[in-house]
């Protein structure tokens, strides 16, 4: 019986003992399934970390690039403004030449109305004159010939 009661405890001892490795085991196996999930998570944050601060790039660059195109758009608009500008101003010298070469234009026509005017008036004048000394000569002769 004491034999019985040995073996009875050395079987209970060595379950003991099995119970107490496959629950070291399973503590350890939960411990690093644990360790894998924690790493996982910790991979997945990371991969997450990234991923925000390639859309905070992708942001920023996009802002970046909106603000040179409004910034390319806005020195266009102040070229083209600038073109309308010296348009402008070119149009209104040239308005400004038409209308001075009018002016001269008029003026000369004007001028040379007055000198033909003149001209006919000195014309007309030196014929008077002209027919008023051949009287004035006409009535000396007259004058000369009469006793």
């Amino acid at each position: 019986e004491e034999e019985d009661e040995d073996e009875d405890e050395e079987e209970e001892e060595v379950q003991v003992q099995h119970e107490s490795e496959t629950e070291e085991e399973e503590e350890e196996e939960e411990e690093e399934e644990d360790e894998d999930e924690d790493e996982d998570e910790d991979e997945d944050e990371h991969e997450d970390e990234e991923e925000v601060v390639q859309m905070q790039y992708e942001s920023e660059t996009g802002e970046e690039e909106e603000e040179e195109e409004q910034e390319e758009d806005e020195y266009e608009d102040e070229a083209e403004e600038e073109d309308e500008y010296d348009d402008d101003e070119e149009e209104e010298e040239e308005e400004k030449e038409v209308v001075q070469m009018q002016h001269e234009s008029e003026a000369g026509e004007e001028e040379e109305e007055e000198e033909e005017e003149e001209e006919a008036s000195m014309h007309a004048s030196s014929s008077s004159e002209a027919e008023d000394e051949e009287e004035g000569e006409e009535e000396q002769m007259q004058c000369d010939t009469e006793p």
